[in-house]
C-alpha cells in the first residue's frame, strides 16, 4: 500500500497554460460507472501505479459493478502519488479518453492496472498510442491531450477534493459520505457496498 502527502499539480498546469494549452469550454465531472442517479454514491481516489488501487479496481470491473451497477454511482478520481513516474500522465491521457467516451476512459484504467509491472515511464506514450490505435485514435489525437488546459484542471481538482477528504494516500474509498478505514481489503469493500444497497433498498 502506498502512503505519501499530496503532491501540486500547479507547475504542471502552468507549463500546459504557458504552451498555448487549449480549454474547451464544458468540463465534464470525474468518471460515473454504473447509475448516476442512484442513491448509493461510490468515490474511488485512485493512482494508476498504486498496487492496492489494482487490487480494488479489479474488484470492482469484475464483481462489485456487474452485480450493483444498476444501484450504484460510482465515481472515480485521480491522485497522483509523487513517487510514480508514469502514473500522472497515465490519468492525463484517462482523462482525454473519458472525453470519448467513459467506457473507452475506463478501459485505459483497467489496462493500466493490469499492466502495471509492463509499463514505464520512458514506454507510457508508445502503450498509449497502441491503445488508441486499437480504437481509431491516431498519436496525433492522443499527444493532443498534453495541449489540454482542461484536462490539466481536471487533475488538479482531483488533487484539491483529494485534501477536503483528508486522503493520506490510495486507495481511498467513501461510501455515502463514509470512508473505508486504510486497512481495508477489497472484500471490506464489497461487504460496504452491500451494507449500503441493502441500507437503501
Amino acid at each position: 500500500m502506498m502512503r505519501k502527502g499530496l503532491m501540486a499539480l500547479a507547475f504542471c498546469t502552468a507549463l500546459a497554460l504557458a504552451a498555448g494549452a487549449q480549454a474547451p469550454a464544458a468540463a465534464p465531472p470525474d468518471p460515473i460507472v454504473g447509475n448516476p442517479h442512484a442513491s448509493v454514491h461510490m468515490i474511488m481516489y485512485e493512482d494508476l501505479e498504486c498496487p492496492k488501487c489494482a487490487a480494488f479496481h479489479q474488484e470492482l470491473v469484475s464483481t462489485i459493478i456487474p452485480a450493483y451497477g444498476t444501484r450504484v454511482a460510482f465515481e472515480f478520481r485521480d491522485f497522483h502519488i509523487s513517487y510514480h513516474p508514469w502514473s500522472y500522465n497515465a490519468a492525463l491521457i484517462a482523462r482525454y479518453l473519458d472525453t470519448r467516451s467513459v467506457k473507452l476512459g475506463m478501459d485505459w484504467r483497467d489496462y493500466c492496472f493490469t499492466h502495471q509491472n509492463d509499463i514505464f515511464a520512458g514506454t507510457l506514450l508508445d502503450r498509449a498510442a497502441a491503445f488508441c490505435a486499437s480504437h481509431g485514435i491516431s498519436r496525433d489525437q492522443l499527444s493532443s491531450a498534453f495541449s489540454r488546459s482542461d484536462l490539466f484542471a481536471k487533475l488538479q481538482r482531483d488533487q484539491q477534493l483529494a485534501l477536503h477528504d483528508h486522503l493520506t494516500g490510495t486507495p481511498l474509498v467513501i461510501i455515502d459520505g463514509t470512508a473505508l478505514p486504510d486497512s481495508a481489503t477489497p472484500q471490506d469493500l464489497l461487504r460496504a457496498v452491500q451494507a449500503a444497497v441493502a441500507q437503501r433498498h
